[in-house]
Formats: structure tokens, C-alpha cells, sequence
């Protein structure tokens, strides 16, 4: 069978190029293909004044096939780069509205996993609405390796995995535990409540039963943990553990969960020292 691909998501062809060059290493340790995939904009320029008569300049499609040239040629040069990391590398570049082009790309060619770079800064209206790289954790169906701004390859030995609850768990663990094999790397679990009572304790106490007993996770490290501040417990916990990565499964939320939601993704998302996967 045909494996998946790790599905690199290009903001610009600047070499060197960071997300890049972390995804390329990344297809090269799990020994999948890497597919790079760059999009453009419909390319406007504004029609001259004297020529619309209304004082407003009108937006004119200017030549699609010689943007996508140039870009084509650029991500040729990148790929040349890419090939010197490792050989199994394609790319391809579309003309469109970046953040659908990629959902439905990534939809058509259903990728191992997504890796972009995060370039959003966290500003009130992001909370409530959302920012480009959560709404793609959002809607993309496979999972997204978030990339801290210009965040180069270095080797991941620990993943931190804060797991709810409710998260489809066995899912998630299957994933972590086949890509903590090929980097050698070891998981952290942590699950967080909100109350100190024998309900959340005995909770905790099935999970980890089953996760080591039943589906047999015996050397993965699991952690519970009290907080009524989420987010900043798992900023101290990932200093602490000493984590490479940050995993968590992020749900849809509704305009009042964003803007009431103490667990916030956004942040985790946008303001994380370490790349962020989301399932």
C-alpha cells in the first residue's frame, strides 16, 4: 500500500525555508514521501483611474500562468534544497485563496499529517473567531504539526500528550506511539481536571488501566494533574517534562465556547515555544 505523505505547507520559497526544512527531515525520520505545496494568490492589480471614469480603481486579474510559472520555478530551486535532506520529495503549486486551496488539497490527497508554519500573533479578535492556523486544525481531517515562526529541525526525544477526557484517546495514542517509534522519542500523557474528587480520580485510574493493561502502553509515562488554569499548567508542564512536542485534540468550538473558554487552543497554538500537533 501506497504511504501517506507529509503534507508541507509553504508560505513563501525563501531559502532557507523553516517549515521546510523541519517537514523534509520529519518525511525522512517516519520514512514517508514529502509533498510540498505552496499556493498564490489570484494575482490583481488596480485598472487606471482615467480608463474606469469613477475615481475608484477597479481590480484587474493580471496573467495567472506567469505567477504560477515564477512560483513553480521558485519551488523547483527549494526542491533541488529539499533533495540534498532526502530524495523522496514532490511539490506542487495552485492558484487560490490560501486557506481553502490547502483544506481541500489536503482533503484530495488525505496526507499522513499537515506541517505549516504558525505566523499569527494572539490578539483579542483571533480569541474569538479564530486565527488561520487553528481554523486549519479545525477542518483539516488529518492531523496538523504546528510550527513555532522560523523554527528549524532538531530531534524530538519526548511528546507531550495532554489527553481529555472525552478525546478519542486509543485513536491518538496509535498515531503518537507508531511516530515516538520511528524518532525514538518517549510520551508524556497528562490529563487535567478541573476538581480534586474520587469521580475524576477513579476516571484517570480507567484510563491509565486500560492504556497499559488492556492496549498494552506499559512505557509511556502518564501524569494526572488539578488546575482551573489549563493552558498555563501545560506552558509549565512542557518546560518541565522537557517536551519536544505538544499533542492535543482540538474540537470545533462555537462563537461563546471561544470567547468564554478557558482552555485555550488558540494560545497553545499561537504562543507555543515547541511545535504543536493537533489531532
Amino acid at each position: 500500500m501506497k504511504k501517506k505523505k507529509i503534507f508541507i505547507s509553504l508560505n513563501d520559497y525563501e531559502i532557507p525555508n523553516a517549515p521546510l526544512n523541519y517537514g523534509v527531515h520529519l518525511a525522512k525520520k517516519l520514512e514517508r514521501p514529502a509533498y510540498m505545496y505552496g499556493v498564490e494568490k489570484v494575482p490583481m492589480q488596480p485598472e487606471p483611474v482615467a480608463i474606469t471614469g469613477s475615481g475608484i480603481p477597479t481590480p484587474v486579474i493580471t496573467d495567472i500562468n506567469q505567477v504560477k510559472k515564477v512560483a513553480e520555478k521558485k519551488l523547483k530551486e527549494l526542491n533541488f534544497e529539499a533533495s540534498k535532506i532526502y530524495d523522496d520529495v514532490t511539490y506542487r503549486v495552485d492558484i487560490g485563496f490560501p486557506e481553502s486551496s490547502l483544506i481541500e488539497k489536503a482533503e484530495e490527497t488525505n496526507p499522513y499529517m499537515v506541517v505549516l508554519e504558525g505566523n499569527n500573533k494572539l490578539t483579542t479578535i483571533h480569541e474569538w473567531f479564530g486565527t488561520y492556523e487553528t481554523r486549519l486544525a479545525e477542518n483539516i481531517e488529518a492531523p496538523v504539526l504546528v510550527l513555532p515562526s522560523n523554527y528549524y529541525w532538531k530531534p524530538v526525544n519526548r511528546i507531550m500528550y495532554v489527553m481529555d477526557m472525552e478525546d478519542h484517546k486509543i485513536n491518538n495514542m496509535k498515531f503518537l506511539t507508531t511516530i515516538a517509534q520511528k524518532l525514538k522519542a518517549n510520551i508524556a500523557v497528562i490529563l487535567l481536571s478541573s476538581e480534586r474528587n474520587e469521580q475524576e480520580t477513579n476516571k484517570y485510574n480507567s484510563i491509565v488501566n486500560i492504556m497499559r493493561n488492556i492496549l498494552g502502553y506499559e512505557n509511556v509515562d502518564f501524569h494526572q494533574f488539578f488546575t482551573q488554569d489549563k493552558a498555563d499548567t501545560i506552558d509549565r508542564l512542557i518546560d518541565n517534562v522537557n517536551a519536544d512536542w505538544l499533542a492535543f485534540e482540538h474540537e470545533s468550538c462555537s462563537f461563546m465556547e471561544r470567547m468564554l473558554n478557558t482552555y485555550n487552543t488558540k494560545r497553545l497554538i499561537l504562543q507555543s515555544e515547541v511545535p504543536v500537533l493537533v489531532f
